[in-house]
């Protein structure tokens, strides 16, 4: 798919919520992959347990999983059901991360370089290597 225009063009700045407790926020100075998605939705049910498994290996990009929408019970259930890690899940229950970048649908996986710049955005499922791809892009200092 053709990923749309964004809206924004750099790091949210808003502070959310960890699963875990606590607000989350970005750190400055990391590259990050900012990964949108729901529970109920089957592109990203089937990208996140590579998705986790590469963030879990990961130490020099910032990995987030942003729900979009869904309740704090919900996304435990999923969790626990998939057996998947609780590390790096955000809670964004008013979407506000889709709707900022204009993002059209989930998945969406957002690629930003250590300045905050976006770079990319991936519409749909993502694969292992164009992850790995687009992360070795943002890894690279800009000029």
């Amino acid at each position: 798919m053709l990923a749309p225009e964004p809206g924004a063009s750099q790091l949210p700045t808003q502070t959310l919520a960890k699963l875990d407790g606590g607000p989350a926020g970005f750190t400055p100075g990391q590259p990050v992959v900012l990964n949108l998605w729901a529970s109920w939705c089957p592109p990203c049910r089937r990208e996140m347990p590579m998705m986790t498994e590469i963030a879990a290996e990961e130490t020099k990009v910032g990995m987030v999983f942003a729900n979009q929408g869904e309740g704090e019970a919900t996304i435990r259930r999923f969790l626990d059901a998939q057996d998947l890690p609780q590390a790096g899940m955000w809670l964004d229950p008013s979407s506000t991360m889709q709707a900022e970048f204009t993002v059209p649908g989930l998945p969406a996986t957002l690629f930003f370089d250590a300045s905050g710049a976006l770079h990319h955005i991936h519409m749909g499922e993502i694969s292992r290597a164009g992850l790995l791809s687009r992360m070795d892009e943002i890894r690279v200092p800009a000029p």
